[in-house]
């Protein structure tokens, strides 16, 4: 992976940057400097990269919003819970939620104006493996039912269960060495302080339908 990512953002810095692009009619080099410019740095308007911001660029729940009960909400088979769910109102409300596809004990809710993390009741458990990885157990266990003709309801007790086991530690094997590789390469790019203990944007979810702007107006 970090021979891709060196090689891709050599083709980026010398040849995607610099040719001219069709649809700015300029290349992205040349945009930049007119932005520049024209508009200066806009420092008001960066975006950080705290942890709010990595909230938000995780995987929205199926429905983009979860019902808040007294076992928390449910996403991908599991229950999240997080104190700000006992806040006045707050129960039986629907919330906008996000899961991190690289920690499935973690996840994301959005309550009383503000990202908050909610964490699995397995979490000591969940917090090794990856959605994809929980992809992969969720699908043995349904082939293992169906080879015993049994009716198998997933959830996180039967996954944490699983996962636990030598035949998942087998099946996820070259999985594990993948995930442990993407591992080290974001954490090269992720801010220094642990995303999970950095303070979360007050920053209200985008509806599902938003497209963000690329490019500034050149007119």
């Amino acid at each position: 992976m970090d021979a891709f990512d060196t090689a891709f953002q050599r083709y980026l810095d010398e040849i995607y940057h610099c040719n001219h692009h069709t649809g700015i009619g300029i290349s992205p080099n040349e945009a930049w400097a007119f932005g520049m410019s024209s508009h200066g740095h806009r420092l008001h308007t960066v975006i950080p990269y705290d942890a709010g911001f990595i909230a938000q660029s995780c995987p929205q729940a199926v429905r983009g919003t979860v019902k808040v009960t007294p076992q928390g909400v449910k996403i991908n088979y599991l229950w999240f819970k997080c104190d700000e769910f006992s806040l006045p109102g707050v129960m039986d409300s629907r919330v906008p939620a996000r899961y991190d596809p690289f920690n499935a004990g973690l996840a994301y809710a959005f309550v009383k104006g503000c990202w908050h993390a909610i964490h699995s009741e397995h979490y000591a458990i969940l917090s090794r493996f990856t959605e994809r990885s929980i992809k992969l157990a969720s699908e043995r266990l349904h082939l293992i039912a169906r080879l015993s003709g049994a009716a198998l309801r997933i959830n996180a007790e039967r996954l944490a269960a699983f996962l636990l086991q030598t035949e998942a530690q087998e099946l996820l094997a070259t999985q594990a060495m993948h995930d442990a590789e993407a591992a080290e390469h974001r954490a090269k790019i992720m801010p220094s302080q642990n995303a999970e203990d950095m303070p979360l944007a007050q920053t209200p979810p985008r509806p599902r339908s938003s497209t963000p702007r690329i490019l500034e107006d050149l007119e």
